[in-house]
């Protein structure tokens, strides 16, 4: 989720048929919110993901060593740890809540070792019986994800009390595996807490339901992830290095093995979510994407569609694709934010733009 995680009972990332699904950060809205001061402590983050109305690709969801508690389709579920990326057929326009437990925190929360639901979708009801019921209650009443994420905070904070925090020595390994690129992370790992390897293994299981090097692989992926989103562009040598592979072909073995995808077809899905939309109410239209700003209409000062301005546009009248106004350092709409250029102003973290 990370992007997105929305998951429900998925399969293989590449489908049967051969269809490569969407990111899920790629497709739709996803949106992550602090979680209430109660539970900042057992929860990482709240977010939603809103799939668009025209999706028709399932969504994948990549492994990223987190336990998540969902609403979808009317039910609560707990998605538990991936190996290996799943595809979920969500139908367009749905909205997907959630809450991201902290690294070992779902251990406390469901009292069961995460390494028994690796990989599975597992309906809430089946591990807290009444409880789950009138939580889905709650939620089934609201309106927005927005009151059904401030309903889901209000009953887990009443809960969270009761519930013992992550051990400190599970946080410690998330955290250090998360933010290291050095290849030795585990073995440190094992100098620093004083732990048999059998020990932390075991530890490792009941909290992340795997093994330190599998979890360490796989938040090895999500930093290649983030680097892939960021502005810096760096090329797939340059990625696999910062995120800590040996080699290019190491990223391109793990990133495999964990979606079924190369690492090319992860960038140019990423650099495709990169792009933005834009419209005005005086009628001028366009997008920014990863490296570039396209107008595709332009509308003089009383709003009407220009001819001079759309041919500006268009090269010529009616033609198409868009003309490209100018190259754009950098990555996405960060990159474009405040840009002045062909009478056009942009705010895209207001998704606002102005005719000048």
């Amino acid at each position: 989720m990370a992007a997105g995680r929305s998951r429900t009972s998925g399969d293989r990332a590449v489908t049967q048929e051969g269809e490569t699904p969407d990111l899920a950060g790629v497709a739709g809205v996803y949106r992550e919110y602090r979680p209430a001061p109660g539970l900042a402590r057992h929860f990482r983050c709240a977010w939603d993901h809103a799939v668009p109305g025209g999706q028709q690709r399932p969504i994948m969801v990549v492994p990223d060593g987190c336990v998540d508690l969902l609403w979808t389709d009317g039910r609560l579920m707990i998605a538990g740890p991936d190996l290996t990326a799943v595809s979920e057929p969500l139908k367009g326009g749905a909205v997907v809540s959630g809450m991201r437990f902290q690294p070992g925190a779902a251990f406390r929360w469901l009292g069961l070792p995460m390494s028994e639901l690796v990989g599975r979708r597992v309906e809430l009801s089946e591990l807290w019986g009444p409880r789950a019921a009138a939580l889905a209650d709650t939620l089934d009443g609201a309106e927005t994800s927005a009151d059904r994420l401030m309903r889901m905070q209000e009953t887990l904070a009443g809960i969270a009390g009761t519930i013992d925090t992550p051990a400190p020595e599970i946080s410690f390994v998330f955290r250090s595996l998360e933010r290291s690129a050095e290849p030795a992370g585990v073995a440190r790992l094992l100098d620093r807490l004083a732990l048999s390897d059998r020990t932390l293994r075991r530890r490792c299981h009941d909290a992340f339901g795997y093994g330190p090097k599998t979890l360490d692989r796989i938040l090895r992926f999500q930093r290649f992830l983030a680097i892939s989103r960021g502005q810096r562009q760096v090329g797939l040598a340059g990625s696999a290095h910062d995120a800590g592979y040996a080699d290019q072909s190491h990223l391109a073995r793990d990133v495999r093995d964990l979606t079924g995808l190369t690492p090319s077809a992860i960038l140019r899905q990423i650099a495709a979510c990169l792009a933005v939309s834009f419209k005005t109410p005086d009628g001028c239209e366009g997008m920014v994407g990863s490296d570039e700003i396209r107008v595709t209409r332009l509308a003089g000062a009383s709003g009407q569609p220009n001819q001079r301005s759309e041919e500006h546009a268009h090269g010529q009248a009616g033609q198409r694709p868009p003309h490209r106004l100018r190259r754009v350092r950098g990555r996405g709409h960060r990159a474009a934010e405040g840009l002045l250029r062909g009478g056009i102003r942009l705010d895209l973290h207001g998704l606002r733009a102005e005719l000048l």
